[in-house]
Order: structure tokens, then C-alpha cells, then sequence
């Protein structure tokens, strides 16, 4: 790997921003880990922790595209801002109805809901502010590579310490720590100098016609199409692991380590996950061309596929933290390469619409997959369910493979994009 990998840093700006990511990021995951385990430990039911996750995912889902719109319309730096303010706002309610007594598990499901709308806003925001603060084109793959190490750091550093703040101060005290980071994180935005971009459309367009306007620029990319595709299928197998994890924590648990406590078993699950995402971000900085990734996404759904399977078999728990790795390496290749490949084709002040767009589509079938795998987990186990994921992972990429919907001839190839943002 050469030193110039690293020099990313040299923009002050993203420096700026992936030091306060990494705070927040260590926080989100610290709260993960005491809620999806506070919900099934009290609850003991996979449906109800399954609910959740679709608290997680549905509220951001419904206003994806509207985000979008704001974004592009207004500062993406303000909106971070004052979508952490409200993120931390949030987590800080845990601790305070906990020390009330008042606590239920509906309140559970409107603060998962309400950091979802803040993610919806967040997410969208960060990545579509990257190339504002990175000018250099030919940074831009790395840039997104070493803005995910802020997830793969706090999924190694989050999930072991929210499994001990939960274990000698309980669940609120994880909660704490992750609106703290918030703050910390909004401090960071605020630090950040950014210069005004030519706004691609009239402030009196209307929202909708903003709107409709990410849907017709994704409408035009035909290699975009075959992505999305892919991308949908993925993530109605993919994403349903998650909530599956605290029922496989407590069997581990019970069966073969009664000395720990399940959330430690949780944890580690999660930051094997990262484990993989680390690697997977160290062979992107190894490979400057975006060509010289597509061998590895041929191959990765299926061998996430194997490892999800894995992960529900296997006894050895070991075993299973391996097969997690690898699922966490396989998914980032894919998601960087795509990532990198939407900012380069899209002027930048059109990437929050387009980006929420994406987000929306791609993630639009997430909270029906995690409903039904919660369903299904409490009919017939969570064994039984991870199986079925491996299958539909095996049919996803066996559909990729024989399309090669992602062979260079394809993602290259944007005259027609091009042409129509000539007017931009």
C-alpha cells in the first residue's frame, strides 16, 4: 500500500469531518448493542426485536427522497448540525424514562424511529458533501474508503463497550455516551469550512419537481439500473442478520459460554463484522483503480452467502466470527466501488437528491425483510432463517454473475448521463 493512500488527510476539511464521524460512529454503535439486546432481553421475542429493526429503517425510508431535496436546497453542513443536535436529544430520552420507571416498548419504537428520520437527513448529507470537501476527482475513491473506517472503527471499539456500560450501569448509560458523541460530533460540523456551490435549480422550484428530477437523472443511467437491482436483492437478504444476532448470542451463551454475558457475545459479532470492513477498505487504498475491484464483487455475495449460513450453523463460535468478517468484507468492496462511481458521473450540487433517491430504492424493501425474518425466527428458529438468507444471497448473485451487470463496458460507459447534465 503507498503512503499517498493516507494522505486524504491533507483536506483539511474531511479530516475534520472523519474525526467527528469517528466519535458519533463509536456512540451509534454503543447504543445498537444495548438496544436490539435491551429489546429481546425483555421481551425474549425475535418478532418484537424484528419490529425494531423496522423502526430502524421505515421512517427514513418514507422521507428519503423529500431529504433529498432539502439537501441540495440548503447547507449540508447546517443539516448534519442540527440533525445530530436532534440524534443526541433522542438518545439522551432513554436514560431520563429509565430513571423515571417509565420506559416501555413503544417508547423503544419511536426513538429508533426518530434516529432513522435523523439518519434519513445524515446520511444522505455526508456522503454528498465529500466532494465538496475533496476536489481531487482522483481522491474521491479513497476519500469514501477512509470515511468508512469511521464505521469499522466504532463497529471494533462501540459494541465491546456498550456490552460493558450495559453490563455494570445498564442500558441507559450506553445511551449517554452516544448523545454525548453527537454533540461532540455537531461541534466538529461546525468547524468545517465549506464554499458555497451554484445551486443546480431556481430556489422557487418546488420540492417535488426536485424530486423528480433525482428520479429522472437515476432513470437515465442504464448501468445504474442493473445496480439498484442488484443492490435491492442484496438488502432484503443482507439486512435481516442483525436483529437474528441477540437470539444467536443467547444460544451461545447458554450452551457454550455461561461465564459471559450474551451482550459480550453480541459484540462480538458486531465488531467481527468490522473486522472485515477494515480489510476490505485496506484493499480498496491498495487498489487505486476502480477497475481493478470487480473481480472482488463478482465473487463477494456469494461468499457473504456461505457465511451467513455459517453464522447460523456452526457451533463454534469462532467459526462464526469469521464467517461475520468476511461478510463485513464482501459488502464494503461493493458498497464503496458503487459509492464512488454516483460521485463521480453527478455534478455535486445534484448528489443529495440523487443520493437520497438511491438510498430510498435500494433500502425500500429493508423493513418488510426485517418484519418477516423476526416473523419467521420466532415460527422456526433463527437458524432456520439465516439458511433461507444464504439461499436468496446464492439466487442473488448467481443472477449477477450470468448478467454481468457490472462489467466494466457497462459501469464505464455514461455518455447518456452525460449528455443530459450538460445543461448543469
Amino acid at each position: 500500500m503507498n503512503l499517498s493512500n493516507w494522505l486524504i488527510f491533507r483536506h483539511r476539511n474531511f479530516g475534520i469531518l472523519w474525526l467527528g464521524q469517528l466519535t458519533s460512529r463509536i456512540g451509534t454503535f454503543v447504543s445498537y448493542v444495548a438496544l436490539l439486546m435491551l429489546v429481546y432481553q425483555v421481551t425474549g421475542s425475535n418478532l418484537k426485536t424484528g419490529i425494531t429493526g423496522i423502526f430502524q429503517w421505515l421512517p427514513g425510508t418514507l422521507v428519503g427522497l423529500y431529504a433529498g431535496a432539502l439537501i441540495d436546497r440548503y447547507s449540508k453542513k447546517q443539516i448534519m448540525i442540527w440533525t445530530d443536535i436532534l440524534r443526541a436529544l433522542v438518545s439522551f430520552l432513554v436514560p431520563v424514562l429509565l430513571l423515571l420507571g417509565r420506559l416501555e416498548i413503544w417508547h423503544i419504537y419511536l426513538i429508533a424511529g426518530m434516529t432513522s428520520l435523523g439518519n434519513a437527513f445524515f446520511q444522505p448529507a455526508e456522503m454528498a458533501i465529500i466532494p465538496e470537501l475533496v476536489k481531487d476527482k482522483d481522491d474521491l475513491n479513497k476519500a469514501n474508503a477512509v470515511a468508512r473506517t469511521t464505521i469499522q472503527i466504532g463497529g471494533i471499539v462501540g459494541p465491546p463497550l456498550g456490552a460493558l456500560l450495559m453490563t455494570l450501569w445498564g442500558p441507559g448509560s450506553a445511551f449517554v455516551v452516544d448523545g454525548a458523541t453527537f454533540v461532540l460530533s455537531a461541534i466538529s460540523l461546525a468547524l468545517i469550512r465549506t464554499e458555497k456551490i451554484a445551486k443546480a435549480v431556481e430556489s422557487a422550484t418546488h420540492i417535488w419537481e426536485d424530486i423528480m428530477e433525482g428520479l429522472r437523472l437515476i432513470g437515465r443511467n442504464k448501468p445504474l439500473h442493473a445496480i439498484l437491482l442488484s443492490c435491492i436483492a442484496v438488502n432484503f437478504t443482507y439486512y435481516p442478520l442483525p436483529i437474528l444476532l441477540p437470539a444467536i448470542s443467547g444460544r451461545h451463551f447458554w450452551d457454550n459460554f455461561p461465564g459471559f454475558n450474551a451482550a459480550f457475545i453480541f459484540s462480538g459479532f458486531t465488531a467481527a463484522l468490522t473486522v472485515g470492513k477494515v480489510l476490505a477498505s485496506l484493499t480498496i487504498m491498495w487498489f487505486d483503480s476502480v477497475k481493478q475491484l470487480k473481480y472482488f464483487i463478482y465473487y463477494s455475495l456469494f461468499l457473504i452467502a456461505l457465511s451467513v449460513a455459517c453464522v447460523g450453523l456452526s457451533p463454534i463460535l469462532s467459526l462464526s466470527f469469521v464467517a461475520m468478517a468476511i461478510i463485513g468484507y464482501g459488502g464494503l468492496v461493493t458498497e464503496v466501488r458503487i459509492v464512488s462511481y454516483i460521485q463521480t458521473i453527478f455534478p455535486e450540487q445534484l448528489l443529495g437528491r440523487v443520493f437520497s433517491v438511491i438510498i430510498t430504492i435500494a433500502f425500500g424493501t429493508v423493513p418488510l425483510s426485517i418484519g418477516v425474518a423476526g416473523w419467521l425466527a420466532d415460527l422456526w428458529g433463527p437458524t432456520a432463517v439465516l439458511i433461507g438468507l444464504g439461499v436468496g444471497l446464492v439466487a442473488t448473485g448467481a443472477g449477477i454473475m450470468l448478467a454481468r451487470l457490472l462489467e466494466d463496458d457497462e459501469i464505464v460507459s455514461t455518455s447518456q448521463t452525460a449528455v443530459f447534465l450538460n445543461k448543469y
